[in-house]
């Protein structure tokens, strides 16, 4: 029920859904998820069962046979059928977005006053990184400590002085590998009681030997928790039953990846890590980014950075060899721009960014904590969408916006403009029942067998084919 775009007709970008069934990625699930599951029992691990579900709702997405809205331009009759997202959080790359993207418009228009923001972000050390990634209980006890140090650093009493933070527990790095650790948007600065009003104080820029401070206290803090936890014992040597993190696995070779599809491995490197701003016995803490209160822009470029999903659909491409070829943000030093690993790699790896049922990686602080008496003096509050003050601002955009919305937030493109005459398209029923699916689906031409996925081949794991090459 697509038109032809009449010639001369200008209604500015058209959005044009594309087919996630296209995509090397959706390939690489359908074919080895059900093999993966498997393996994984085979060895021992069984998954949650909420994990399993991710994936195969998954594939769903963009399955018209699954149920869709159906729109309708009032002005030219054009219709387009859209279909249900699958909510796969963690898995979906295009659903991580648009949550992503919904918690970035709520931080802004609903939350972060127009004061000065800095980033602070924790790592731990290397030797410890591992079990603390896999052990949640530890990640909000871990964050908590942190934050506090953070706001001690600017001087927070909760009585004259209040700071606020928004924190983030991102859980992957840079190579999708598994890596648990803390980005905090704090005040760069307090708010001071004067009389019955808040006035904001900024901090002057802290110095390394400040960072250094907040570094070492949280690895103290941090250090006698864990052998209270009995995660490291009092000489500092971890406690580990010997299990390895669900994320990691073989080190992943890294190199290029040609037009073709084949690739050129690099040689491995060795060197030390760039050091941080401040590093205290293996705690890093980064403290190197701030906005300006007047800088809108950067305010929201620095929430969508620490709430961005694990990885974006594009990322992945498949090489001649059958291997997954993960493409970096950004080469490494030594100029490799992919990794490359065994299917089942990949698929441990997505699966390690899943998070436990229930747990929130977005945590708000101080006198931006839910309880915090004074909050809604100093919170963003949006004007309503039709009130004279939001006229000229554009539409308001709260936790529940369309995916209409936030597309036209991030990428201005209307995705209900008619492709034909510009209008606004209007949702004319959520189509549900499997009948009245396959009878509009039948009638448009459109194949409505759902995507099911491939049959488990872990018996042929250890053929040349399907080898583990990391």
């Amino acid at each position: 029920m697509e038109h032809t775009l009449p010639l001369g007709a200008p209604v500015g970008p058209i959005y044009r859904p594309r087919d996630p069934r296209a995509a090397a990625y959706f390939g690489v699930v359908r074919e080895h998820a059900n093999t993966f599951f498997d393996v994984l029992l085979d060895s021992g691990v069984e998954l949650p069962k909420h994990v399993r579900r991710r994936f195969v709702a998954y594939l769903g997405y963009g399955d018209l046979s699954r149920g869709f809205l159906r729109t309708r331009c009032p002005d030219c009759t054009h219709e387009r059928l859209v279909p249900f997202c699958c909510k796969a959080r963690a898995v979906c790359p295009s659903c991580t977005a648009k949550r992503s993207a919904a918690q970035t418009a709520h931080l802004i228009d609903a939350v972060l006053p127009d004061v000065p923001i800095r980033q602070w972000v924790l790592t731990l050390p290397f030797a410890i990184r591992g079990v603390y990634s896999v052990t949640p209980k530890l990640h909000g006890p871990v964050n908590r400590m942190f934050v506090e140090e953070i706001a001690r650093h600017y001087g927070h009493d909760g009585k004259a002085r209040h700071s606020g933070a928004v924190s983030f527990l991102q859980r992957f790095g840079a190579a999708l590998n598994l890596h648990v650790h803390s980005h905090v948007l704090a005040f760069d600065g307090a708010y001071v009681e004067r009389g019955d009003d808040l006035v904001f104080e900024p901090a002057p820029p802290p110095t390394p030997d400040e960072i250094l401070e907040v570094s070492s206290r949280v690895a103290e803090r941090v250090a006698s928790y864990f052998i209270r936890e009995g995660v490291i014992d009092a000489e500092g040597l971890i406690q580990d039953d010997g299990s390895a993190p669900l994320g990691q696995g073989p080190r992943p070779k890294s190199g290029w990846l040609l037009a073709d599809g084949s690739v050129v491995e690099s040689s491995p490197r060795v060197g030390s890590l760039p050091t941080s701003v401040a590093e205290y016995r293996g705690f890093s803490v980064h403290a190197g980014v701030a906005i300006s209160g007047h800088d809108a822009d950067g305010r929201e470029r620095v929430v969508r950075y620490v709430s961005r999903p694990p990885f974006a659909e594009q990322q992945v491409q498949l090489c001649r060899d059958g291997r997954v070829a993960f493409r970096l943000t950004h080469p490494r030093p030594s100029g490799e721009t992919h990794l490359f690993l065994h299917p089942l790699t990949f698929l441990r790896r997505v699966t390690s960014q899943i998070p436990p049922l229930g747990m929130n990686l977005v945590r708000y602080h101080g006198i931006l904590a839910p309880a915090a008496k004074r909050r809604r003096e100093v919170v963003r509050t949006a004007p309503p969408p039709h009130s004279p003050s939001a006229e000229g601002a554009g539409p308001t955009y709260l936790p529940n916006s369309s995916w209409a919305a936030l597309l036209k937030r991030i990428f201005d493109v209307d995705a209900l403009k008619c492709p034909d005459c510009g209008a606004q398209m209007r949702i004319l029923a959520a189509i549900e029942d499997r009948d009245v699916i396959d009878r509009i689906l039948t009638h448009l031409g459109i194949d409505a067998a759902p995507v099911e996925p491939a049959p488990s081949r872990a018996g042929d794991l250890f053929t040349p084919s399907y080898a583990d090459t990391g």
